[in-house]
């Protein structure tokens, strides 16, 4: 067959010229279709062999020589010899009298035609059609198989071009084992140095590097269905990765493996597992309370009037508390399918803070702590939505009132910051924020760990909350606080003219 599909089709160029001595030049003519594409594209890319686009459905002499050997002469005048030649012109390198055309058959299947010719007119014999016939089928049955080789190569590197372009990382291996193969996506894993790893390696040799051998041998053994393996990374990350093992359909057997990190999947899922506990902690400590009360109140008959009122106070509370947890757990949802929204109207932020302290005012004296509030004497307009910056503001008095001490202070204020914003502080005599938290205090979830002080506890979503709708009215929130000595929690919105 040669080296290389042109080396052949000149083989079979010169076998023509060589048995039919009477030519002066052959052409090799192949038809593009499917299964022959990638040898046409090969052979005239190297200038052996013309294409022919597909076989002609008329009565030209292309058409019968694609069918069956013939001698063709072509007379020199006449509309007759003007039709012949054109309906040769494919066929010739030059100027020709006499054409000798032999079809390469490969079973039911034309691949094209050998094209010889000769400047002498009647210059081919009925021996030169017989010859000639025992090189076209040669040549055909060659074509043939590079046609497959090449068509095979192609397959391949469509098969690896996407094993390269795979996010996934991909592991095969042998009948025996052994891996074969890997892809560009399980390199990057960083299980392995480049070069680490020598093809082929059984994963239970000592030249298989250790990650990749716990990745594909988690148990020590074989292994049935997908798994889950977390490694240790060298950088001292942690790495889960779904394994999904496939069979390979093929004689000498062997087995696919696809590797997905789904390190931040379990992360979330796990995120979303302790938010779940969380939520049902948070839900029971008020249900609990609410439950208790009203059974107090069901089996004592002779309760005071007083004990009444308290107990009924009590109950009140804790609804609410109630009701602000699924308020939070409303607002997450809506952020989260992308159905938040602002309807911003001209509002006066200095009225919306003193609203907020006009309805919490009774709890905070309750509590034992002292307000302050202070309200700058003009207005201070912006193009807010009234009920979301409400929300803010509540949010964030709340987690004052939370966390104040009993005899501790809750300071409130709005001022203007220039000419173009205003600025609200809520600030409290707590015991502050650990340093090392205040870049997380406005993610989702995020909870202060280790406080003794702290009276009740949250789902870790206010805060969260309150960057979102403060971020959609174009302001800005942040958190000021020294561990022991209180925090202040500030927003900041643009100022509109009336």
């Amino acid at each position: 067959m040669g080296t290389d599909p042109c080396q052949a089709a000149r083989s079979i160029i010169r076998a023509a010229l060589a048995t039919v001595a009477a030519a002066d030049g052959c052409r090799l003519c192949l038809i593009c279709h499917p299964e022959m594409a990638h040898l046409v594209e090969a052979c005239t890319h190297g200038g052996v062999a013309t294409r022919l686009e597909a076989v002609p459905d008329d009565a030209s002499a292309l058409r019968q020589a694609l069918e069956q050997c013939q001698r063709i002469n072509l007379p020199e005048r006449s509309e007759e010899a003007c039709a012949l030649v054109a309906s040769t012109a494919p066929l010739l390198d030059a100027p020709a009298r006499s054409l000798l055309l032999a079809p390469l058959h490969a079973g039911a299947t034309t691949l094209g035609v050998l094209a010889l010719q000769a400047a002498e007119p009647q210059a081919f014999t009925p021996q030169d059609e017989l010859r000639i016939q025992d090189v076209s089928a040669a040549g055909a049955q060659v074509l043939q198989q590079w046609a497959r080789l090449l068509r095979t190569e192609a397959e391949n590197q469509d098969a690896l071009a996407v094993l390269e372009a795979l996010n996934d990382g991909v592991v095969v291996l042998d009948g025996e084992g052994r891996i074969v193969r890997i892809n560009r996506a399980l390199a990057a894993l960083g299980l392995f140095d480049d070069g680490a790893l020598t093809l082929p390696c059984a994963p239970d040799d000592p030249r298989c590097p250790p990650l990749l051998q716990a990745l594909l041998q988690p148990s020590g053994g074989s292994v049935l269905g997908p798994y889950e393996v977390t490694l240790l990374l060298p950088s001292g990350a942690r790495q889960t990765l779904r394994v999904t093992p496939s069979p390979l359909e093929r004689p000498q057997g062997g087995e696919v493996r696809v590797v997905r990190d789904v390190s931040m999947e379990r992360k979330a899922t796990e995120t979303y597992a302790l938010f779940i506990s969380q939520v049902a902690h948070e839900l029971r400590g008020p249900l609990q309370h609410i439950m208790g009360f009203t059974s107090l109140i069901r089996d004592i008959d002779d309760l005071p009037r007083e004990s009444y009122g308290r107990f009924f106070g009590h109950i009140k509370d804790e609804a609410d508390h109630l009701a602000r947890l699924v308020d939070d757990l409303v607002e997450l949802l809506r952020i989260e399918v992308g159905r938040f929204a602002v309807r911003p109207e001209l509002a006066r932020i200095d009225t919306l803070v003193a609203n907020v302290m006009e309805r919490v005012r009774p709890r905070i004296v309750l509590r034992g702590l002292s307000l302050t509030l202070q309200l700058p004497p003009e207005p201070m307009l912006a193009q807010v939505d009234p009920l979301r910056i409400t929300q803010v503001i509540n949010n964030l008095v709340e987690n004052a009132l939370k966390f104040a001490p009993a005899g501790g202070t809750i300071a409130v204020s709005v001022h203007p910051d220039g000419d173009h914003h205003v600025v609200v502080s809520v600030a409290d005599t707590g015991p502050g924020i650990p340093s090392e938290a205040m870049d997380h205090l406005f993610q989702r979830f995020f909870q202060v760990h280790g406080d003794a002080n702290r009276s009740t506890s949250g789902m870790g979503l206010g805060l969260y909350t309150c960057r979102e709708i403060i971020t959609a009215h174009g302001g800005e929130i942040w958190a000021e606080s020294e561990y022991g000595a209180g925090s202040t929690f500030r927003f900041r919105l643009p100022r509109a003219t009336p």
